[in-house]
């Protein structure tokens, strides 16, 4: 059906109504009365669309990995005997999970209709979604009278963040001086047995402690000494205002891949991660020495989001609280320093991080060269750092995370 043009209508029907009331007459009256009733049927029945009309989200509770496919099952129910000939859905939880909005669907359904569809999206965004959003908007067929809706389903959803496949990493060595690459998983002391811990997935069978197993009930597996020179801290920049312009999250999403990557490549290798999160509302923390620990770093790293603040409301920026976590760090362990920010006080606490022996690398992310408003300020301090033998590797998050970083 062609759509009526609306505007010329609203004046006649003005006009009409006017004289009506004007003038008065049976005729004036009459029709004024029928332009009155032109107008509310459609958007009578409009309204009951959003009475009646009923869409429903469902799918399991799951977990996913970025670039993974999620498949989600709808249902929209019309619970009356009136038809609603033109229906458009629109999925808001595509543009949440893939950054891209999904083409509106028209559908037109019957009396006690019921119509039942199934969607794919790639899952381009970590994150934990509770719930997921579809947009009902319910028109008339002439374009008269149009009404939308939000209806929320639960998700259960949790999409990790992508882990990238690490060639090899650098790594300070605590008891000798120099660097340790890791590159096998040989950073426990398996001739000493420092006591016996229950079996997590992801644990090889060969570290079950059989007899002790069989004695308790429950599958107990032995916990060798961590080697001393085998032990990294993750400090990562929180604060968002070290994260401008980055409205659509692409520098968030690469400090996370980066931190998911190391995390994965050392645990992997049964080294002792701490992984702290500096923000100017919370510090969160979470300490790990195996491939089982990974899934709980990953949680973590799934819901990572810059908090706000300023030094004008007392809220401490990321150097004051590299500072106050520094003493936290063992000496002669390994430090990294992740964000999109090195300004001069940022480099002073690698400079301190430095003299107490607790070896900083800093990993500087985001957008390539000059087109960084920050980039004299960042090249500047790195050259004072790698002028103290002090690590400063700078990645564009917009280029091929693996083959800048791994």
């Amino acid at each position: 059906m062609r759509r009526i043009h609306k505007i010329p209508l609203i004046i006649f029907s003005s006009l009409l109504w006017i004289c009506a009331l004007a003038l008065g007459g049976e005729v004036l009256v009459f029709l004024s009365y029928a332009s009155l009733l032109f107008w509310a049927v459609p958007v009578l029945h409009s309204l009951a669309g959003l009475l009646f009309l009923r869409v429903t989200i469902s799918m399991p509770a799951r977990t996913l990995i970025c670039g993974e496919t999620l498949v989600i099952s709808y249902q929209m129910q019309n619970l009356s005997i009136l038809s609603f000939p033109s229906i458009i859905l629109e999925s808001l939880i595509n543009r949440k999970l893939s950054t891209v909005d999904q083409k509106a669907l028209a559908f037109s359904l019957g009396g006690k209709e019921v119509v039942k569809w199934d969607a794919s999206i790639e899952c381009k965004r970590r994150g934990v979604y509770k719930t997921g959003d579809v947009r009902m908007t319910v028109k008339n067929i002439y374009g008269i009278g149009e009404f939308g809706k939000i209806f929320s389903g639960s998700l259960d959803l949790i999409v990790y963040p992508k882990v990238l496949k690490l060639r090899s990493l650098s790594i300070g060595a605590t008891r000798q001086s120099g660097e340790l690459i890791v590159t096998d998983p040989l950073c426990t002391n398996p001739n000493e047995l420092c006591g016996l811990g229950f079996w997590k997935l992801g644990t090889s069978m060969k570290h079950i402690h059989w007899k002790a197993s069989a004695r308790n009930g429950e599958w107990l597996v032995k916990n060798y000494e961590m080697r001393g020179d085998s032990e990294v801290t993750l400090l990562v920049d929180c604060c968002s205002l070290d994260y401008p312009s980055d409205d659509e999250q692409v520098i968030e999403d690469a400090v996370v891949t980066i931190i998911a990557s190391i995390s994965g490549y050392l645990l992997s290798r049964s080294v002792d991660v701490t992984l702290m999160l500096l923000g100017p509302a919370y510090i969160k923390k979470i300490r790990g020495a195996a491939n089982a620990d990974l899934p709980a770093f990953l949680l973590l790293l799934a819901g990572f989001s810059p908090v706000s603040g300023t030094p004008v409301t007392g809220s401490p920026g990321f150097a004051s609280l590299m500072e106050s976590s520094s003493y936290t760090i063992n000496g002669g362990s390994s430090t990294f320093i992740i964000g999109p920010s090195l300004d001069k006080s940022i480099a002073l606490q690698g400079l301190r991080l430095q003299s107490g022996n607790r070896k900083p690398k800093f990993i500087v992310v985001g957008i390539d060269g000059a087109k960084n408003p920050r980039h004299e300020i960042i090249s500047a301090n790195a050259r004072i750092l790698n002028s103290e033998g002090i690590s400063v590797h700078y990645v564009d998050c917009k280029g091929d995370l693996r083959e800048q970083f791994g």
